[in-house]
């Protein structure tokens, strides 16, 4: 999932901390989000100092990590398509 590659690229990240707890709070509420990845990046982003709504706005900030070795397989994949 998208969702998943980004977060990958900022595991690191001092928000990080942050959204793992905000995740495990909200797997406890009764009717928790259906997608937890897509919950964590909302949170991630809501934590950086301009908050954006979209994975894709964050790439346009740069919230992502563009550089992690996390992306290193779907980049070589991609160069194959050229």
């Amino acid at each position: 999932m998208l969702e998943d590659l980004c977060l990958g690229t900022v595991k690191d990240h001092d928000a990080m901390r942050c959204v793992k707890s905000f995740a495990r709070c909200v797997q406890r509420l009764p009717d928790p989000p259906r997608n937890p990845s897509k919950a964590k990046c909302q949170a991630f982003l809501a934590a950086q100092p301009e908050i954006v709504n979209s994975v894709g706005l964050g790439a346009h900030k740069g919230y992502w990590d563009f550089s992690s070795v996390v992306l290193d397989e779907l980049k070589a994949f991609l160069a194959q398509m050229k």
